[in-house]
């Protein structure tokens, strides 16, 4: 592991209030050429486009995962979220760039691979399926906060500012970890974005490339798999499925429909949202089970609603 900071961390001028990652950035990047995949940590100041600015960005998580697919529940949706301050050629943190007509945008840019990621479209079933998951429609490319990938065109997209943390603030970026690249999209899950600071007459104050690492690959296979051991099949054998991401989710189902077949509360839940009352395994391979009405078990399956009472709790709640 590498860690170099350039000249701007070490200024003197800066707030003490300020810290280490307002005057530099965390950079992941990976060596592709080793067998093994080596992991260098950089943190390291943007490049000044005018009179010294400096732009400062990260990503807010070291690695953000999201699922696989989406056709059976949601643990994690595409959500990336990126964080950037500026200083000004005095030192000084910007507190108020509104006043100023400062504003950062992102777009991607290519690594030195040539591996670019502008657009999440065609790269996951999240779309499909959103609106059953979730509650609510989305286009293409934009994400649960409305916050968008720059698409097809590039098209950079405005940051948010926080006047209560003093950063600006892209929540939400549905990303996903491949590329641009066709017929076949590349995996890439360290891709860049470049930041750009603009002042109130779109002269670039400033510009910062940084990562956004993105990983599909945490899942329950190891457990949950029709080709996994014995301990989490469920007792009337595994499901099967040529997915094999769709495949663990469905056994997962029908092992916590097993577990939880004698809880009234479950029961109830069923009910109160018009599942099936076989169970969530039933509910979600239901043949009428349309992509834009798929019932939104990731949202509900493990909250109560108020017209449910736990059996040891109903005498208090009538109080």
């Amino acid at each position: 592991m590498e860690i170099v900071c350039g000249e701007a961390s070490r200024s003197t001028e800066a707030p003490a209030c300020v810290a280490w990652n307002v005057a530099c950035s965390l950079h992941y990047a990976v060596t592709r050429h080793l067998p093994t995949a080596l992991l260098m940590i950089a943190v390291a100041c943007s490049s000044a486009a005018a009179a010294n600015w400096t732009l400062v960005g990260w990503n807010n998580l070291g690695m953000h995962c999201m699922d696989g697919d989406y056709s059976v529940l949601s643990l994690l949706p595409p959500y990336n979220t990126i964080n950037a301050q500026l200083i000004d050629p005095q030192g000084l943190l910007v507190t108020d760039p509104q006043a100023q007509g400062i504003t950062v945008t992102y777009e991607a840019t290519p690594d030195p691979d040539g591996s670019i990621n502008t657009t999440s479209q065609g790269k996951t079933n999240f779309w499909d399926f959103v609106q059953g998951l979730f509650g609510t429609a989305l286009p293409i490319d934009e994400g649960l906060t409305t916050v968008r990938m720059p698409g097809a065109a590039n098209t950079p997209q405005p940051m948010k500012w926080d006047p209560g943390s003093s950063w600006f603030i892209a929540e939400g970026i549905p990303l996903t970890p491949y590329d641009d690249a066709l017929p076949v999209h590349n995996k890439n899950t360290y891709p860049l974005m470049r930041l750009t600071a603009r002042d109130a007459q779109q002269a670039i104050l400033a510009t910062l490339d940084v990562v956004l690492p993105v990983s599909d690959e945490m899942d329950c296979k190891a457990c949950h798999s029709s080709t996994s051991g014995p301990a989490a099949m469920p007792s009337g054998g595994w499901v099967t499925d040529p997915n094999p991401q769709r495949e663990f989710r469905l056994n997962i189902l029908k092992l916590h429909d097993e577990k939880q077949a004698t809880d009234p509360l479950f029961q109830q839940a069923l009910a109160c949202y018009q599942y099936d009352s076989a169970g969530l395994y039933a509910t979600a391979t239901a043949p009428s089970r349309a992509r834009s009405s798929a019932p939104a078990v990731t949202a509900r399956r493990h909250f109560r609603p108020a017209a449910i009472r736990h059996p040891r709790r109903s005498r208090r709640s009538r109080r």
